[in-house]
């Protein structure tokens, strides 16, 4: 199997769609040895903020030495950023190597797979070749999730949980709350963001229930965000941050903790001997890297990607507008999912708008803009907000520079699903050769 093969075997099994249950992917990795349990890890489930957290522990991880190999999705710019090492994507021919041995024993088991479930089973395979310790998040919800075939995690981390994937997990917080708490592992610490405290008593429970400590930080201090920057104190020590956000300042204290946590548990087993000094982490979450999560991709107007897709990351988006982007024309590019409750999601940001750009994501989930088109026009605060469609979204990318010059302090932010970033980022770059001498 060649890299294009393996890519049309992944389009393959997704014609399978989401598969909940843990049975068929056990089996296949008892085929395989047991890759999941042969090294340390960080297990995290939560509806908004996962991704950034497994970043902030990348760095620090990465700072104090160790190859950390990580798990994410979906991915924003390229597929295979979902399986990294300190950083570097699986190179094509590997993924190509390991998806054949993932199909031999999806094959040889006789049972299906979802693509979530076998990339999965890819990345311990691959995590296994290359890393001191890994790195992984649910796709969606815990107790059911390809993900939650780990036996003891270092640490359990809960980030900022809210509404989302109601038809899987549950129409109240708390039912949502409970599958994600389906991570929890007895006697491994859990720590939870402290966006959680409104919670605090659901997962309370869930770790007493299996004798999991609970850890949950106190709210960083003195948040300020400035020249793309966002800095905060913690514990009387200060830190700067290269992602955008006071939610921000929220997550990297949780990664915070989390490493504290790693640290004492891994002395524990007698693994790799990891000291996560102040230093350390300082030093750590400076260089973070995080693609699409209120990323500046360009200056000259200032261009941001941010991967809302809920209401609960609206809500966080909006209120970094109102507090960072004061009387100043804001052009959005929107494209979002129709299985979100994208009615709610418009009625958080749609009335900070000036102009906005509706794009239908490639995605078989893809809501048609014209579809969001209407409800958009229904929310603007204005009749003289401008709204147009857009059915090329590099072409989105590049009207959207062209409206921004009409306006002396213009912002740009595409934003409603990460699912489209990659085509908006890709004709930023064209954009930006172009500009140069």
């Amino acid at each position: 199997m060649d890299y294009g093969e393996a890519l049309n075997y992944i389009e393959e099994l997704g014609k399978t769609g989401i598969c909940l249950g843990l049975d068929a992917v056990r089996e296949v990795l008892s085929y395989l040895g047991d890759p999941e349990d042969t090294l340390p890890a960080i297990h995290i489930a939560g509806t908004n903020g996962k991704g950034s957290i497994l970043a902030y522990l990348e760095a620090c991880l990465m700072e104090a030495g160790l190859r950390v190999s990580k798990y994410t999705s979906p991915a924003v710019f390229e597929y295979r950023e979902r399986f990294t090492t300190n950083r570097e994507y699986i190179s094509e021919t590997e993924f190509a190597e390991l998806l054949s041995k993932v199909k031999e024993a999806i094959n040889a088991c006789k049972v299906t797979l979802s693509v979530f479930e076998a990339e999965t089973v890819l990345f311990f395979l691959y995590a296994k070749r290359h890393a001191d310790i890994m790195l992984m998040e649910t796709g969606m919800g815990g107790r059911l999730d390809a993900t939650n075939v780990i036996k003891k995690p270092l640490v359990t981390v809960l980030a900022s949980i809210s509404m989302d994937h109601m038809q899987y997990l549950g129409d109240t917080i708390e039912e949502i709350t409970r599958e994600k708490c389906g991570i929890l592992r007895e006697g491994v610490p859990c720590v939870s963001s402290p966006a959680n405290r409104y919670i605090e008593g659901i997962i309370r429970e869930c770790c007493g229930d299996i004798k999991a400590p609970y850890i949950c930080p106190e709210a960083p201090a003195d948040i300020s965000m400035q020249h793309g920057i966002t800095t905060f104190s913690y514990e009387g020590e200060a830190y700067s941050l290269p992602l955008l956000g006071s939610y921000q300042a929220e997550n990297a204290v949780t990664a915070m903790v989390a490493l504290g946590e790693a640290e004492k548990e891994l002395l524990k087993r007698g693994g790799h001997i990891l000291s996560m000094s102040k230093d350390v982490i300082r030093e750590g979450l400076a260089k973070t890297e995080w693609n699409g999560r209120l990323q500046r991709v360009l200056d000259e107007p200032e261009f941001y990607l941010d991967g809302a897709h809920n209401i609960d990351a609206c809500k966080r988006l909006s209120e970094f507008i109102k507090s960072s982007f004061t009387n100043r024309e804001i052009i959005y590019i929107i494209g979002v999912l129709k299985d979100k409750e994208y009615e709610k999601m418009m009625a958080e940001l749609v009335p900070l708008a000036r102009e906005m750009i509706i794009v239908t994501p490639k995605n078989a989930r893809g809501l048609k803009g014209e579809e969001l088109l209407k409800v958009c026009d229904a929310l603007k605060n204005d009749d003289n907000v401008l709204m147009h469609e857009e059915d090329d979204i590099g072409n989105a990318a590049i009207r959207s520079i062209e409206i921004a010059k009409k306006y002396k302090a213009p912002v740009i932010i595409s934003w409603g699903s990460l699912s489209y970033m990659g085509e908006i980022r890709k004709a930023l770059t064209i954009i930006n050769r172009n500009r140069k001498p």
